[in-house]
């Protein structure tokens, strides 16, 4: 008992690790290529919904409250307010969609191991696009009352699809490597 809740903090630490430099490279843009959504879509095929709710919500309190953990070493609550915080916000509802329909897919189609990777792609595809209607929405309410919605699409989501199917593919790939080292 006491070895799983040290191997469960010691996973939660280190994937927060990896958030916060994943949100460190960044390759500017209107709206910042990161590796976030890489390492997040690792930790959804990998840990539980509570534990991957955890880590983003201690990922997200840790920049709230000040210390720079965002894209170029942001901060506080002007990044949430600002253009990619419909993203930060977005990544609570990406997690739990992703999770549900990830532990609805493979529960039901669990003796099928030659779709699995094909069900991973949809669930994390699938809470991905609700990450971008809640960064869409939170542009337009929050960040520009005045943007346009085909105008907000080309911002945020159109540059980003082709990188982030990607990184689902890679978080994939890793996580099966992951699994093999430790079941093995």
């Amino acid at each position: 008992m006491k070895s799983k809740i040290t191997k469960d903090i010691s996973l939660i630490a280190f994937f927060i690790t990896l958030l916060i430099i994943g949100s460190w490279f960044t390759i500017p843009f209107v709206i910042p290529f990161t590796l976030q959504t890489l390492i997040i879509f690792t930790f959804i095929i990998i840990l539980n919904l509570k534990q991957s709710l955890l880590i983003i919500t201690i990922y997200l309190l840790l920049g709230f409250i000040g210390i720079p953990v965002f894209n170029s070493f942001q901060s506080g609550i002007g990044v949430f307010v600002g253009p990619t915080g419909g993203f930060l916000i977005g990544f609570i509802p990406m997690i739990i969609v992703s999770y549900l329909i990830k532990s609805f897919l493979l529960n039901k189609y669990n003796s099928n191991k030659k779709i699995y990777n094909v069900l991973l792609f949809t669930s994390l595809l699938t809470g991905l696009i609700v990450c971008y209607v809640v960064a869409i929405l939170w542009y337009i309410l929050i960040y520009d009352t005045s943007a346009k919605v085909f105008n907000t699409i080309s911002i945020l989501v159109l540059p980003f699809i082709i990188p982030d199917i990607i990184k689902i593919i890679i978080s994939i790939i890793i996580s099966e490597r992951y699994h093999k080292i430790t079941k093995g």
